[in-house]
Formats: C-alpha cells, structure tokens, sequence
C-alpha cells in the first residue's frame, strides 16, 4: 500500500519514501500568482456563503 502525501510517496510495507512526481505539476499555481488571493476568498464565500468584504 502506498501512501502520497506533501510530494511526497511512501510504501507502507517497506518504508521507502520518494518524491511523487506528476505532469500536472507545471499547471500547479505558485504562490503569489496575481489574484489568486481574490479568486480564493471568492470560493471561500461560495462555500461558506458568506458576503466578501471587499
């Protein structure tokens, strides 16, 4: 059985831990990226359905 987390893969038989690696990890947003604070208190208040403050 194998379990992946924060990047990275472990075998829960043998202990053996390497880094997970994905094609889907260049479309991942980097920290920071312009408006992804907006578009995330966005889904936020969807979710939570509260009104944002803004």
């Amino acid at each position: 059985m194998l379990i992946c987390r924060l990047g990275e893969v472990e075998c829960r038989s043998c202990g053996s831990v390497r880094l997970a690696h994905s094609s889907a990890e260049a479309s991942l947003v980097k920290a920071g990226a312009p408006g992804l604070s907006e578009e995330v208190e966005a889904a936020l208040s969807r979710v939570l359905g509260k009104q944002s403050t803004s």
